[in-house]
This record gives C-alpha cells, structure tokens and sequence, in this order.
C-alpha cells in the first residue's frame, strides 16, 4: 500500500494542494489510475516507500557541515527513492523555476538499504509543510546530506567544455559533482539549484587536437593545468560549461571534443613597447621663458537672491592657452628616461617611439578658498481636512470628512566651499611639452611548424602549449606571459 507525505505547505501551494487531498483521501484502490492521472497532470504528488539507508557516495563527495548550515531556518528536508538507474534521476526538474527546492536532484549509486539490499537513491529536497507532496515512493531522510551534493559518471561519448571570458575548449572525463546551493534575498523569493559539474585534473581520460589527433590523459591534464594555474582561467575552478553549466547540458554535448580549434598563434609586443611613459619632451610651439611663468587667477564669485535667500556661483578665470599650437604628435623619438633590460638582447634605450600631446599641460593649484552660498530645498506633505461627504437616507443625513494632501516647500540657506584664487604651474620647461608614449601594435605570432623560415615563432612549452618568445609579451588573456596593453591591429587565431 503507497502513502504520502503530508506536511503545511507556504500559502502559494496550500490551496489546490489541500483540495486534491481531501480527494484522494476518499479514493480506494480501485482508483489508483484516477490517481496517477492526476499526478501526470500536476507533476508535483508523490508518497513514500520504504525507508533507505546508504553509505558509499556521500563519503565520496566529502560535504561539511557548513553546507548543510546554509539550510538552517529553510523549511525544507531531503526526500529519496529508489530509482533503477541514472536516466531515471533527471538533473534538475524544475529549472526554469528555481524557487521549487524539488527541482535539482542528487543521485546515489550502490547505497545499502537497512534491509541489507543495494539501491541506486535519487534525491531532492522539498517543503517540510504539512500539505506539501513529495512525491511516491519518496522517503523523509533523517538528514539532509543526500540532497548537498552528488558525483555522477560521465560517458566518453560527453565532452566537457571549459569556458570563459577566454574561450573555450573540451576535454573528456569520467566523472564530476555538483553541489547544492540556495540564495534567499529580501525582495525575492527562495532560490534552489545546483552547481556547475565539477571535476579534478585526475578525473581527465583524454582529449583531441584539431588534427584530429588523439592525446594521452596525461597530456592533456598538463595542458588544462598550465591554463589554470600559470593562465589564471576559469577562475581557478575546473568547471563543465563555466558558471552556468549543468549536467544535463554535459551529458546532451557529444559534438566535436577538441583542445584547439587550429594551430596555436598569439598577439606578442616587445616588452619595452608596454612600458608605459609620460614625458616631457622638446618640440615645436611650446611656450617661451617668459610664457611659461607660474600664473596665479582669481575666480569671480556671481551672487543673487533666491527664494529670499543667497544662491552664488564661483566662475573661474580661463587658464593659460600658451600650447595651443603645440604639435599635436612626435614621430620616432626615443625615451630619454629608458633604461636597457639587461634580460633582454635589444637595446631600449634606442628604440624609437611616437608620442601624443597630453592634455594637461599644466598643474592648477588653489591658493585661496572662499563660502559659496546656496539655497536648499526640502519639499513635505500634510493631510488637512477639505470639507465633507454627506449621504440623505430618508430622515437621517451621513456626513464623513474629507481630506486633500497639501505640499510645502521649505528653503534653507547653506554654503559650499570653493575656490577664489588658482595658481598654475606648467608641469615641463619653455620649449617643451609633455608628451604620452605611444604603445605599438603587436604582431600575430604562430607555432614553430606554421611558421615562416625568418618569421618570429612562439616557444613550445608543453603539449599543445605554446608562449610568445624571449623579450615579447603576449596579448592574449589566459596565457602565462599575458600584458594588458599589448594589442594587435587584427585578431590572431
């Protein structure tokens, strides 16, 4: 004989749950198909069978006991049922609505009943509510650490793809977990779901190349490891489908698996070509000895009278226009405060740069403070009475008040500090201006064997791994020797 669990449910599933209870409490067995009718239309009754016990996954998974805090105050609890496999325990239920907790499920393998037999266990937490259904054949756990986590069989027919703001690529696996998680926010309601299938370097079988060519585990666990570590990718968590990947998204994807997409090539840039310069450097149009004299301006305060009371406004003197016609760009100049990189074979002190004008020629410093005036406002409500509403019924006359929203602004008198009088001091001497060192394009690199006889080559570090050479830096994110300002005018494969 099947039973179901009966608790109180939160207010949004009381209602039509309560009238299908009432229901089924008057239907015997003759209306069992009436009765599973009804749960294939609402997807959400089921009871209780016998009570499982296990051991054996949830030692695998390692779950502490700060995951199963996170629970605390929830009225949820962990209900499972013996299921014949894999395929019968579907990933998450619910995933377009994650406030159901009963949408994620866990899967178990192999667990020990008390009745001495071994039982494959799907789990799911649900609503401990008295008039809540969990389900049939679903059994109340004493705890919840069947429903904080799993660790499922991948099939080498899956690929998983790492991802992120990088790319992505894919390796195959044997095995991966995910984990419980739940958010609750003020304005919202409880929010349930699982983590991203999660896997170690240990649980890699293999990969492919875009040749086609199979790599050992070993060889592709180095591969994924450089990125990781030496990288910084996929936010140093081995993820199927980054942040928001599933396993049902993992277990669906069995396209094409390849660690690269073609031969490796990346953006490099010389390292002396990064390095970022401001400098102050002799050019035409600058301004003379006598132009290039510290100025000191005073602002004009402007005052009038608002709302019966002082508003002002501070209007400052311009400032000095000397370098206006100072050349706008310099071409194949070197840095006159470059220093040579012992660690490199070039000689930066030689090399020759283009520079752009900057835009602050000069520092402006204030002298003098003063109290600008003005006026603040605050703006409030009042309910007054506005006459009355009166109603004749025969003899007796019914009058009630009437009410309107009166709004009052009031005005207050209040100052800012500003500034009376500026000092300008040009920031290089007569003669020349500050100039901004111009970071030159990369050059797109490839892998020695798709290289040109006298072309620049990247270095082989590992299987499938490739770096920009000595002195060069690399323009592409995710890689060891990665420098933001290095950029190439196209993109490199």
């Amino acid at each position: 004989m099947h039973m179901f669990h009966m608790s109180v449910a939160p207010s949004r599933r009381a209602q039509p749950l309560a009238g299908a209870l009432v229901g089924l409490l008057h239907l015997g067995a003759a209306s069992r198909i009436a009765v599973t009718e009804f749960i294939d239309t609402s997807g959400d009754l089921r009871s209780d069978s016998t009570h499982l016990t296990g051991r054996g996954s949830i030692v695998e998974l390692g779950l502490s006991g700060d995951q199963e805090d996170m629970y605390n105050g929830v009225d949820v609890a962990c209900y499972c049922k013996a299921v014949h496999g894999i395929h019968e325990c579907t990933d998450n239920k619910h995933r377009a609505h994650p406030e159901k907790p009963s949408g994620p499920r866990y899967f178990h393998p192999n667990v020990h009943t008390k009745d001495g037999n071994i039982e494959n266990l799907c789990c799911k937490l649900d609503w401990t509510s008295f008039l809540s259904w969990t389900g049939w054949d679903y059994e109340r756990q004493d705890n919840i650490t069947r429903c904080m986590g799993e660790s499922r069989p991948v099939p080498s027919s899956s690929c998983c793809r790492l991802r992120d703001e990088h790319g992505s690529f894919g390796v195959r696996i044997n095995r991966a977990t995910s984990e419980s998680a739940y958010s609750k926010q003020w304005h919202s309601e409880d929010r349930f779901w699982k983590s991203p299938p999660q896997f170690s370097l240990e649980d890699i079988t293999g990969g492919q190349d875009y040749t086609g060519k199979e790599m050992a585990a070993e060889e592709v666990r180095e591969f994924v490891d450089v990125q990781l570590t030496d990288g910084g990718r996929f936010d140093g968590k081995l993820r199927c489908g980054g942040a928001k990947g599933s396993f049902e998204e993992l277990l669906k994807d069995t396209s094409t698996c390849h660690l690269r997409q073609g031969p490796s090539e990346q953006c490099c840039c010389h390292v002396a070509s990064v390095v970022e310069a401001t400098r102050c450097l002799p050019t035409e149009g600058a301004a003379t000895e006598e132009e290039a004299h510290t100025v000191v301006l005073d602002s004009k305060l402007n005052t009038w009278t608002s709302h019966g009371r002082v508003e002002g406004k501070l209007v400052d003197a311009a400032g000095p226009n000397v370098d206006d016609g100072m050349q706008y760009s310099i071409t194949g100049m070197a840095d006159p405060l470059m220093e040579d990189m012992p660690d490199t074979q070039a000689d930066e002190t030689k090399m020759l740069w283009d520079w752009a004008k900057a835009t602050q020629q000069w520092n402006k410093t204030c002298l003098e403070t003063v109290q600008v005036p003005y006026v603040a406002s605050k703006r409030t409500s009042k309910r007054v009475r506005n006459g009355q509403t009166c109603r004749q019924m025969g003899r007796v006359r019914h009058c009630t008040p009437r009410y309107k929203t009166v709004y009052t602004t009031h005005h207050y008198q209040q100052y800012k500090t500003g500034c009376a009088k500026w000092q300008w001091d040009r920031k290089c001497a007569a003669g020349a201006g500050l100039y901004v060192k111009q970071i030159n394009p990369g050059q797109c690199v490839k892998e020695p064997e798709h290289a040109g006889e006298t072309d620049l080559a990247l270095t082989e570090i590992g299987p499938l791994l490739f770096m920009c050479p000595d002195d060069y830096s690399s323009g592409n994110g995710g890689t060891e020797k990665f420098h933001p300002k290095c950029q190439c005018r196209s993109q490199c494969a």
